[in-house]
């Protein structure tokens, strides 16, 4: 495992949780934790965070122009 982990604005940038105690409004552990997992709890294959994480849907709108 590296040496290099998140710092607290880039784990606040990753974070998606909006029910994260430190990022968001509830009462969960942040997707992102604070400390690098040990190298046997990354290989048990134990998801790290992303409890409740759920995919986004991008919202569009289309505008059509008379002009052309």
């Amino acid at each position: 495992m590296s040496e290099y982990w998140f710092t607290n604005e880039e784990r606040e940038q990753l974070c998606v949780n909006p029910e994260c105690e430190e990022h968001g409004d509830g009462v969960e552990n942040c997707d992102i934790p604070s400390q690098q997992p040990d190298k046997e709890e990354f290989d048990s294959g134990i998801p790290i965070g992303l409890s409740s994480a759920e995919p986004l849907t991008p919202e569009v709108s289309v505008v059509k122009s008379e002009s052309e």
